[in-house]
């Protein structure tokens, strides 16, 4: 049974994290989605990593990335002159 298809009776989850024993920076990593995901269910497991503006052309473009990984924005920058 996949995490998100629990049912406790009142409701199912949405989304959970992955207990890891370590701390990997710039890295979180999502359980598929069970509910609206963009692509259908044809959706994996959702990776969030954070790095410089400055490599994301480089990063995009690589033929060893772009086969497994989909770009899809920007979640966040950080505004430095508040």
């Amino acid at each position: 049974m996949a995490p998100c298809d629990a049912d406790f009776g009142f409701a199912k989850p949405r989304a959970f994290r992955f207990p890891f024993d370590a701390v990997t920076p710039g890295l979180v990593v999502y359980p598929r989605r069970t509910h609206g995901a963009p692509n259908g269910d044809d959706e994996g497991n959702e990776f969030s990593i954070a790095f410089e503006k400055e490599l994301a052309t480089d990063l995009i473009g690589d033929p060893e990335w772009s086969p497994y990984f989909e770009f899809r924005g920007v979640d966040a920058v950080e505004k430095i002159n508040a």
